[in-house]
Protein backbone atom coordinates (compact mmCIF):
# COMPACT_ATOMS: atom_id res chain seq x y z
CA UNK A 1 0.00 0.00 0.00
CA UNK A 2 1.55 3.15 -0.85
CA UNK A 3 1.85 6.02 1.80
CA UNK A 4 0.91 9.41 0.47
CA UNK A 5 2.91 12.85 1.18
CA UNK A 6 -0.45 13.77 1.16
CA UNK A 7 -1.62 12.58 4.30
CA UNK A 8 -4.72 14.08 5.80
CA UNK A 9 -4.20 14.62 9.27
CA UNK A 10 -7.05 13.65 11.61
CA UNK A 11 -7.73 14.94 14.81
CA UNK A 12 -5.67 13.44 17.30
CA UNK A 13 -3.52 11.32 14.97
CA UNK A 14 -1.48 14.32 14.15
CA UNK A 15 2.16 14.00 15.34
CA UNK A 16 4.71 16.99 15.21
CA UNK A 17 7.98 18.36 17.15
CA UNK A 18 7.03 17.68 21.10
CA UNK A 19 3.73 15.61 20.76
CA UNK A 20 4.85 12.89 18.66
CA UNK A 21 4.01 9.35 19.16
CA UNK A 22 6.58 5.86 19.29
CA UNK A 23 7.70 3.38 16.30
CA UNK A 24 9.50 1.11 18.12
CA UNK A 25 13.38 1.38 18.89
CA UNK A 26 13.94 4.70 20.53
CA UNK A 27 10.92 6.16 18.61
CA UNK A 28 9.79 9.40 18.85
CA UNK A 29 8.48 9.84 22.62
CA UNK A 30 5.71 12.40 23.32
CA UNK A 31 5.26 15.54 25.61
CA UNK A 32 7.59 17.93 27.23
CA UNK A 33 8.25 21.23 26.03
CA UNK A 34 10.63 22.29 23.78
CA UNK A 35 13.20 25.37 24.72
CA UNK A 36 15.12 24.77 21.27
CA UNK A 37 14.70 24.24 17.80
CA UNK A 38 16.73 21.50 16.26
CA UNK A 39 18.81 23.28 13.18
CA UNK A 40 20.99 21.33 10.34
CA UNK A 41 24.52 20.77 11.58
CA UNK A 42 26.71 19.97 8.60
CA UNK A 43 28.87 18.78 11.36
CA UNK A 44 26.16 15.44 12.24
CA UNK A 45 25.62 14.63 8.49
CA UNK A 46 25.08 10.96 8.81
CA UNK A 47 23.51 8.06 6.23
CA UNK A 48 21.27 6.36 7.13
CA UNK A 49 19.25 2.94 5.04
CA UNK A 50 16.15 1.24 6.57
CA UNK A 51 12.71 0.50 5.70
CA UNK A 52 9.65 3.16 5.76
CA UNK A 53 7.26 1.85 8.45
CA UNK A 54 5.36 5.19 8.80
CA UNK A 55 4.50 8.40 6.53
CA UNK A 56 2.58 10.93 8.39
CA UNK A 57 2.22 14.96 8.17
CA UNK A 58 2.95 16.89 11.87
CA UNK A 59 2.73 20.26 12.34
CA UNK A 60 5.64 21.99 13.31
CA UNK A 61 5.10 24.72 15.50
CA UNK A 62 8.40 26.38 14.79
CA UNK A 63 7.64 26.46 10.86
CA UNK A 64 4.25 26.88 11.84
CA UNK A 65 3.00 24.09 9.00
CA UNK A 66 2.60 20.92 8.51
CA UNK A 67 5.79 18.71 7.29
CA UNK A 68 6.01 15.40 5.67
CA UNK A 69 7.75 13.05 8.29
CA UNK A 70 8.80 9.32 7.99
CA UNK A 71 9.65 6.67 10.23
CA UNK A 72 12.59 4.33 8.82
CA UNK A 73 13.73 1.22 10.91
CA UNK A 74 17.21 0.37 10.41
CA UNK A 75 19.01 -2.86 11.83
CA UNK A 76 20.02 -1.01 15.15
CA UNK A 77 17.49 2.08 15.20
CA UNK A 78 14.38 3.78 14.30
CA UNK A 79 14.18 7.69 12.93
CA UNK A 80 12.24 10.16 12.57
CA UNK A 81 12.83 11.80 8.96
CA UNK A 82 11.75 15.40 8.60
CA UNK A 83 11.61 15.41 4.87
CA UNK A 84 9.67 18.44 3.62
CA UNK A 85 6.51 21.02 4.08
CA UNK A 86 3.78 18.90 3.46
CA UNK A 87 2.70 21.68 0.39
CA UNK A 88 6.06 21.20 -1.31
CA UNK A 89 5.44 17.47 -1.28
CA UNK A 90 1.78 17.75 -2.63
CA UNK A 91 3.39 20.01 -5.71
CA UNK A 92 6.46 17.55 -6.31
CA UNK A 93 4.36 14.13 -5.56
CA UNK A 94 6.70 13.20 -3.27
CA UNK A 95 5.09 9.41 -2.26
CA UNK A 96 6.17 6.48 0.06
CA UNK A 97 5.02 3.57 0.20
CA UNK A 98 5.47 1.37 3.51
CA UNK A 99 8.28 -1.06 3.84
CA UNK A 100 10.24 0.87 0.87
CA UNK A 101 14.34 0.41 1.21
CA UNK A 102 15.27 4.18 1.65
CA UNK A 103 18.53 5.74 2.26
CA UNK A 104 18.62 8.83 3.72
CA UNK A 105 21.71 11.62 4.19
CA UNK A 106 21.31 14.29 6.68
CA UNK A 107 21.76 15.86 9.44
CA UNK A 108 21.32 14.00 12.68
CA UNK A 109 19.89 15.22 16.01
CA UNK A 110 18.02 13.90 18.89
CA UNK A 111 14.68 15.21 20.15
CA UNK A 112 12.95 12.37 21.19
CA UNK A 113 14.91 9.70 19.84
CA UNK A 114 16.79 9.55 16.81
CA UNK A 115 15.93 12.17 14.31
CA UNK A 116 17.21 13.49 10.41
CA UNK A 117 16.68 16.42 8.30
CA UNK A 118 16.86 15.05 5.49
CA UNK A 119 19.08 16.15 2.72
CA UNK A 120 18.90 13.12 0.41
CA UNK A 121 16.60 10.69 -0.05
CA UNK A 122 17.83 7.49 -2.30
CA UNK A 123 15.37 4.61 -3.48
CA UNK A 124 15.03 1.70 -5.65
CA UNK A 125 11.62 2.98 -7.16
CA UNK A 126 12.47 6.68 -8.00
CA UNK A 127 14.98 8.72 -8.87
CA UNK A 128 17.07 11.07 -5.58
CA UNK A 129 15.10 12.88 -4.24
CA UNK A 130 16.90 16.15 -2.95
CA UNK A 131 15.77 18.36 -0.56
CA UNK A 132 18.15 20.32 1.34
CA UNK A 133 22.17 21.39 0.13
CA UNK A 134 24.23 19.06 2.42
CA UNK A 135 26.50 21.50 3.57
CA UNK A 136 24.55 24.76 4.21
CA UNK A 137 20.95 22.72 4.83
CA UNK A 138 18.95 25.29 2.69
CA UNK A 139 15.92 23.65 1.59
CA UNK A 140 15.03 23.38 -2.22
CA UNK A 141 11.25 24.91 -1.22
CA UNK A 142 13.17 28.04 0.26
CA UNK A 143 11.47 30.78 -1.94
CA UNK A 144 8.98 28.81 -3.07
CA UNK A 145 5.29 30.15 -3.40
CA UNK A 146 2.80 27.49 -1.27
CA UNK A 147 -0.31 26.83 -2.94
CA UNK A 148 -3.28 28.12 -1.30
Amino acid sequence: ASLSACVQSQGGSRTGMGGGKGGGGRGVGGGGSQAVMATYDEGSFTTVTGQVTEASVGYNRHMREDGLHLMVQTASDTYKVHVCPQWYAEQQGIQFAKGESVTVSGSEFSKDGANIFASTITRQSAPPLNLRDANTGDTLWTGRKKSE
